[in-house]
């Protein structure tokens, strides 16, 4: 199971490429409310029980952009060798 020391972890989604899957979760350090400042991290594993934490690979924005306070779930898909993360936005 996944878990990240000190961060509180909310959603997640994934993306499964050859033999790798890719999850993306919501985070944010203990202290901070919930659903209040939530980060994007990525993680990567080829058995679904041991993961490499590549870490937060998406802040929120400026307070005042769409996604200034809080960015939530996503989805990622690939196309023409290009990578794609829709995520919500909140402000």
């Amino acid at each position: 199971m996944f878990t990240r020391y000190g961060h509180h972890l909310g959603d997640t989604w994934y993306y499964v490429q050859e033999d790798r899957v890719h999850m993306y979760y919501l985070t944010c350090p203990v202290g901070t409310p919930r659903h209040t400042r939530w980060s994007i991290g990525h993680a990567v594993s080829s058995d679904l029980m041991h993961w490499d934490d590549c870490g937060v690979v998406l802040e929120p924005g400026p307070p005042s952009a769409w996604d200034g306070i809080c960015p939530a779930t996503g989805s990622v898909i690939e196309f023409e060798d290009r990578y794609f993360m829709a995520y919500t936005g909140n402000y």
